[in-house]
Parts: structure tokens; C-alpha cells; sequence
């Protein structure tokens, strides 16, 4: 998951996604010269909303089609989320008699989530052991029937339970600790997973995914928040960061007049993810033409390249606490100007990131903090921080990055009290950024 891009059928084919689909979707990523982690199954593969059930108008051979799959190369993942609608009999009548439901304090079940189809859901009291268990026993039942690998956890956050939610454990830590219970049950299958959210679980080592992002630019959750994210997580303790679909999900799409974003913010989307721990793929490149297919291949393979730096600082990060990607006052934090950089991130502490932001651009304004940058891996040209660049080329194929030779010392030492001072000041104003 580290060094290959995930694939997922969500913004692509969305809740119609079928066992055709999956497989022409399979056969286009190889048939383009692409390579995967993993492939994802998501969204309505299910009869009902939480049966965990293969439909079978959908998916006729669902333990063919996962061969198959697995002897074209992909492991495979499924979707899963924390709910079940009340129009899926007999499970939940089953649950709900069980006590397996959050229950608001008037004892009612009821709740809404973003994908009941019409229907009210329950969702899954994860403070309640016997209720957990129970849905952890049939998620690997699941798995295990269709040899599928590893899950991707959707849902999750304390907001969709019922208000106000009665829940078991600590009332002080009420009403997140379903959070943690929730991703800590998510974590028993293994170290492939991805959860989309959290609570006192930094030491978890499974994947966080960044909320879903809207098909645009800027940062009311466009492309540009996919950095300013990734910077929180990090500060947050939440290393192992999953950024969203490259593209993001369409949610804001017109469809009656675009089913895909536009071919140079998915091309700016794919370079920004580049140096983040993962890539992932829905929309795809062959959506738009070759040049977006040969620049998207050449970012993905970048970032394979890169693997081993990216995996370096992930252990880094499970050692020390340190961030993966960090903000760049993070390797000088009395610099006035890296602490107001925004929109460039660091990977470890060494390679500095600054990709294109703004539609229509072809260059921008970069700064490196002190050190001895080499530019876009160029050991032939060097620059010395801390500096300016202006106007920095970035043609459409083009993301900006540094490679740091050597380290600068800062003019003046920074006292242990001051440095944490100024990082905890950073975490706080990226949470309101």
C-alpha cells in the first residue's frame, strides 16, 4: 500500500458497480501499464445495506471474480461501513433485539447516515463487547468465504450515532470512545486496513483516509486541503495518512454536464499525492487522453521510487512521534516565513514538496527553509536556504520538489520550551486551517 497505488470502484462507477465493472476495471489498470496494491469493492456489493450478503444479481461469482482477480496480480478489498438500514430483515430486528444498536435516551435506535437510500439506520454499538464481536465474527465470515484480503472502514465518527447516544466506558471520554472502539475492532484485521476515522488511536497501525474531498480547487475541501490535511494528521499524531481519490469523489460534479473532473486538476491532484504515504485511484487516467495517462504514470512511478523514503519515515514516525509529512517550519521552527507556508509539505525531513495549486498555473512561488536543496533531485544545482524562489516553472507536467544535501544550522539555537512551544502553536492553527 506504501510503494503501489490503490484502486477503488467508488467515483467511477459509484453503487453501480457490478461484477462486469470490476473486472474491466481490473483489465484497464493492467492494460495501461499501471500497478496496484490492492483493488477496492465499494459501495453496494451487499443485498441491503449491513446484511453482509453478496448480492447476486450484482455479483454472480463473487469467489470467481476474486480469483480472477488475484491471478491478474490485485489483492482485494471490500467496502465496509458501521450500519444497518431497518428495511434489512431479518438482521436488523435480530441486532436490535440483541441490544447490538446504539440506543438515544429515549431507547430508540434511529439515525441517519449518508447512504441509507431512503431508509433509517442503526448503527453498531462498539462499547458493547457482545455487539462487537458479533460483527467482527461476520465481517470474517465474509472474508474468508470469498478469500478476500482486507477491509476498507467507512463511517465511524461519534456525529451518526444517535442523539444523545448511550454508550458503555468512561462518560468523560463519551461520545467518542465509539470512535475508539470502533477503530480498534477495525485494526483485528491486520495492518492493511484503512478507517476513516479516530479517537486516542495514534497507535494503531493501520491506515487514517482523509474525509472525502469535492471535485475542485481551493481549500473549501479541494485539492489544496489534501496538503493542509495531511499536515494536521500529522500534527494530530496520525502519521499513516490516506489521502482521498485522486480527482476527489464528484460529489459537486454537474453531471448533466461532467461525469470526471477536469483533466488538469486530476493531473495537479495526482503530483500532490505523489509524496504522501499512499496513492489512490478512482477516477482514471484514461478517462482524459495519453497525457494524462503518461504524466499520471510517471508520478505513480516517482512514488514507487520513492518508496523506501516514504516507508523510512513512516517507522520514523511509529519510533519517534515524528511526522511523515510535515509542515516545513518543522526543520526550523523559528522561521518566520516556513511558518506560514501553507501549501509545500515536507516527507521526513529531508524533501520538501511544493505542488500547483491553482488552476491555470505554471509556476508559483517556493520556499525552502535552511539547508542545501538540490533541485527536483538535480545534484548539479543546488540551492541554499532559507530563500525564496520565485515564479518557479511548473508546466502542467511538472511538480515541484527538493531534495535536502545537507542541513544548515539556524543562526541561533532553539531552547527544547520554545521549539515545543512553536509546535504546539502549529497544531493549533492548522486545525483551523
Amino acid at each position: 500500500m506504501v510503494q503501489h497505488p490503490i484502486w477503488s470502484t467508488w467515483a467511477q462507477y459509484s453503487r453501480d458497480v457490478n461484477q462486469e465493472k470490476v473486472l474491466e476495471f481490473a483489465k484497464q489498470i493492467r492494460g495501461y501499464g499501471f500497478s496496484d496494491s490492492q483493488l477496492e469493492i465499494d459501495d453496494l456489493w451487499e443485498t441491503c445495506y449491513g446484511t453482509m450478503e453478496v448480492d447476486q444479481s450484482k455479483f454472480p461469482n463473487m469467489t470467481g471474480l476474486v480469483q480472477e482477480l488475484k491471478a491478474m496480480g490485485f489483492r482485494v478489498t471490500i467496502w465496509m461501513h458501521p450500519f444497518i438500514n431497518n428495511n434489512c430483515e431479518p438482521i436488523y430486528t435480530q441486532a436490535l433485539n440483541n441490544g447490538y444498536l446504539v440506543l438515544d435516551e429515549a431507547g430508540k435506535p434511529a439515525t441517519t447516515w449518508w447512504n441509507n437510500n431512503g431508509s433509517v439506520p442503526g448503527y453498531i454499538d462498539f462499547t458493547n463487547p457482545e455487539a462487537a464481536e458479533w460483527w467482527y465474527e461476520r465481517i470474517r465470515n465474509l472474508l474468508d468465504t470469498y478469500d478476500i484480503d482486507s477491509v476498507k472502514f467507512d463511517g465511524g465518527e461519534s456525529s451518526f450515532t444517535p442523539q444523545v447516544a448511550v454508550q458503555t466506558g468512561d462518560i468523560d471520554l463519551q461520545p467518542h470512545n465509539i470512535v475508539e472502539a470502533y477503530a480498534r475492532l477495525a485494526a483485528r484485521f491486520g495492518d492493511m486496513v484503512e478507517v476513516r476515522a479516530g479517537f486516542r488511536t495514534q497507535d494503531l497501525p493501520i491506515f487514517v483516509r482523509m474525509v472525502d474531498r469535492d471535485s475542485i480547487w481551493g481549500l473549501n475541501n479541494g485539492l489544496s486541503t489534501i496538503v493542509t490535511t495531511a499536515i494536521q494528521m500529522n500534527l494530530a499524531g496520525y502519521g499513516l495518512v490516506l489521502p482521498d481519490m485522486i480527482g476527489g469523489n464528484g460529489y459537486n460534479l454537474d453531471h448533466e454536464q461532467a461525469d470526471i473532473p477536469t483533466k488538469e486538476l486530476f493531473i495537479r491532484w495526482v503530483q500532490a499525492t505523489t509524496f504522501l504515504p499512499v496513492m489512490q485511484y478512482s477516477y482514471v487516467p484514461w478517462n482524459f487522453d495519453n497525457e494524462t495517462v503518461e504524466i499520471s504514470k510517471k508520478y505513480t512511478e516517482l512514488h514507487a521510487e520513492y518508496g523506501d523514503e516514504i516507508y523510512a519515515a513512516m517507522q520514523a514516525a511509529v519510533e519517534s512521534g515524528r511526522p511523515v509529512n510535515a509542515p516545513l517550519w518543522w526543520i526550523d521552527p523559528t522561521d518566520e516565513d516556513a511558518l506560514n507556508i501553507w501549501d509545500e509539505y515536507l516527507l521526513g525531513e529531508n524533501i520538501l514538496v511544493a505542488p500547483v495549486l491553482e488552476e491555470g498555473a505554471t509556476s508559483r512561488d517556493i520556499y525552502l527553509p535552511a539547508g542545501v536543496w538540490w533541485e527536483e533531485g538535480d545534484r548539479e544545482r543546488e540551492v541554499v536556504g532559507p530563500t525564496w524562489i520565485r515564479d518557479f516553472p511548473a508546466p502542467l507536467d511538472v511538480l515541484p520538489y527538493f531534495v535536502r544535501a545537507r542541513e544548515i544550522e539556524p543562526s541561533s539555537a532553539v531552547s527544547p520550551g520554545v521549539a515545543m512551544f512553536v509546535l504546539v502553536f502549529g497544531v493549533v492553527a492548522n486545525f483551523v486551517l
